[in-house]
């Protein structure tokens, strides 16, 4: 295996550790806002429960904690695109 095989593997590695820690924001925004404002709508979701969710949908919150997971997804997804764009994948 050749030293760029190895390199090219690493980032998609590091691609992959990206994308979990950005479902694990989002699942973090879920629980913050399920415990807070959107407690009510919490209740309607059983533990286990599969949610379609997207980060936007948390915006106007008015959360600050919210806030700031909400930006560190979005620097998250700029990295992800920013390393595929500069490596070609």
């Amino acid at each position: 295996m050749s030293k760029h095989q190895t390199y090219k593997e690493s980032l998609l590695s590091a691609l992959d550790c990206l994308d979990d820690a950005a479902g694990h924001a989002i699942s973090a925004v879920l629980n913050i806002a399920f415990a807070g404002q959107y407690k009510e709508l919490g209740r309607l979701y059983e533990q286990g429960e599969i949610l379609q969710v997207e980060p936007e949908m948390f915006e106007d919150i008015g959360d600050v904690n919210i806030d700031l997971i909400l930006k560190l997804i979005v620097n998250i997804n700029e990295t992800k695109a920013s390393i595929r764009n500069l490596n070609s994948m």
